[in-house]
């Protein structure tokens, strides 16, 4: 083991024409919270997460909007004159579990029950039409 100090092959406490050596050790690497490189990791990091959580506000909020619209679509065909508490039940209906089935099942089984003939292509169509005009109206309000 050769060294620039001419120190030759010298173990950690051996010593050469009376001089000791020592084992050095890099300084050690500390990550501060403060530093350039991690502050902007966090704030990328922050960001994001706020831009995420904003998006599915949104996408809460035209899933709403888009339940009221359908309640007063659906609602003067089946004889419901309560709009916004069909609305209501549209919500809840909507919010059970994750995608359409569960509103496109409640809308079916409520033109059923007041015996009013539709097809569940047409409560398809009114639900992808609907819901762009809400999405539109919800990102126009911001």
């Amino acid at each position: 083991m050769r060294r620039g100090d001419g120190a030759v092959g010298l173990r950690d406490g051996e010593s050469r024409r009376g001089m000791t050596v020592e084992a050095r050790s890099a300084p050690p690497i500390r990550f501060c919270r403060s530093s350039p490189a991690m502050s902007t990791f966090d704030n990328r990091e922050r960001a994001e997460e706020n831009r995420f959580a904003h998006d599915q506000e949104l996408a809460f909020k035209a899933r709403v909007k888009r339940a009221r619209l359908l309640a007063a679509w659906a609602g003067p065909q089946i004889g419901r004159t309560d709009i916004a508490a069909y609305g209501d039940e549209l919500i809840d209906a909507d919010m059970k579990e994750p995608g359409d089935e569960d509103i496109i099942a409640r809308l079916l089984a409520d033109f059923a029950a007041a015996n009013v003939e539709t097809s569940r292509h047409v409560v398809e169509i009114q639900l992808q039409r609907l819901g762009e005009e809400a999405k539109a109206a919800v990102l126009a309000q911001g």
